[in-house]
């Protein structure tokens, strides 16, 4: 037996329930490590290929997640095709009206969509570097990109986050990534989860009620 957040008893084998929670958390972790692997490959590369790669990183990952939310397969071509950032019908726009990424979250991808965007239309912007770019920023400016790249901060490390963000903001924008795609795969991993429990409490169920006929 199961209960769910809301409350509501699911009626599942032990065994077969603790052999989805295994599979659940070995796809979790494969994938996390994966995209870990591959995010660290990208930090390691010059700033322009940084930005342009961290982007469509970034993008594949919303896609994944609007695509585990709707659970139709037939959309992905569809929605691939949108702009990532556009406020009236882009990926950001479905992701908000989801519910599936914070005000931060998109706050962070459309100053990375805004740099990328930037970058890619001019030939010259191949010789980008960060150390550059946040040098011809004023304060105020300075103020903005810190915290928005460093969304994760909490207060205690506010100060500290906001700091590195113009040191070193490959790193900060790194770590910003990987927790944005642990959480985001997590979230994708549970609705799965629990489709796949409802059709396995629907079928223990029915078994009960066989039994007891």
């Amino acid at each position: 037996m199961a209960t769910l957040g809301s409350g509501e008893i699911m009626y599942v084998r032990k065994d077969e329930g603790l052999k989805l929670i295994h599979e659940f958390k070995g796809e979790f972790l494969g994938e996390f490590e994966g995209s870990a692997e591959t995010l660290f490959k990208i930090v390691n590369q010059d700033d322009w290929s940084f930005v342009i790669k961290i982007h469509a990183f970034i993008e594949a990952l919303v896609t994944d997640l609007i695509i585990s939310q709707v659970s139709d397969e037939r959309l992905r071509s569809t929605i691939e095709r949108l702009p990532l950032s556009d406020e009236q019908a882009g990926k950001l726009k479905i992701a908000k009206d989801m519910d599936l990424l914070s005000a931060s979250d998109r706050k962070f991808i459309k100053i990375l969509s805004r740099l990328r965007n930037d970058l890619a239309h001019k030939i010259e912007n191949v010789e980008f570097s960060f150390e550059a770019y946040i040098f011809e920023m004023d304060n105020n400016q300075k103020k903005s990109w810190s915290s928005t790249i460093s969304w994760y901060a909490k207060e205690d490390t506010r100060e500290y986050y906001s700091q590195l963000a113009l040191k070193n903001p490959k790193f900060v924008i790194l770590l910003g990534v990987i927790l944005m795609s642990g959480l985001s795969r997590l979230e994708a991993k549970k609705s799965t989860f629990l489709k796949k429990l409802n059709l396995m409490a629907a079928k223990t169920t029915s078994e009960l009620m066989l039994d007891k006929a």
